[in-house]
């Protein structure tokens, strides 16, 4: 089985989990951004709205590997992560041409990730039990999760909204 190192878990679930929402959830809005207004019709933030972009594409990630119960969903699951990167790429692109957001607006959305990613962190623990206590899925899932986990590492602005550029775990 592959060994990932027990520190490095928590930031590859939390990449992770930024990544499936707007798969598994769907959104209707033309740009993706759920329509970009709060529940009191209010225009959002350009900010707001791509940090909620990024976090209902995690929340979706977590309910794609929540899914995975034996080595079929696993295959599944493993062949879409380029499609996810590709996303969370997209996203990537997205918030360095934006700008990092700054002082309360800064503050806010870091609290929107972390809020977020504690609840995503515990849908995915379910997950792991079975990544890694069923050899045959462990060995298709693993290495796919890995991969993915470095790609995102590259990922810059992700990790500047988040909080956690430069951050050791």
């Amino acid at each position: 089985m592959i060994a990932i190192k027990p520190l490095l878990l928590t930031p590859l679930l939390a990449s992770l989990s930024l990544a499936l929402a707007s798969c598994k959830k769907g959104d209707d809005s033309a740009d993706g951004s759920g329509g970009g207004k709060n529940q009191r019709g209010q225009k959002l933030d350009p900010h707001v709205k791509l940090a909620t972009e990024a976090l209902k594409l995690s929340s979706g990630l977590a309910d794609i590997f929540a899914a995975v119960k034996d080595p079929e969903t696993a295959k599944t699951v493993a062949g879409e992560l380029d499609e996810l990167y590709a996303q969370f790429e997209s996203i990537n692109k997205r918030m360095e041409t934006l700008g990092a957001p700054t002082g309360e607006l800064k503050m806010k959305i870091q609290k929107m990730f972390e809020s977020e990613q504690k609840m995503i962190g515990e849908r995915m623990g379910g997950a792991m039990a079975i990544f890694l206590g069923d050899k045959a899925v462990g060995q298709i899932v693993l290495p796919a999760l890995e991969s993915f986990g470095t790609r995102m590492e590259n990922l810059k602005a992700i990790e500047l909204w988040e909080g956690t550029a430069g951050r050791v775990e």
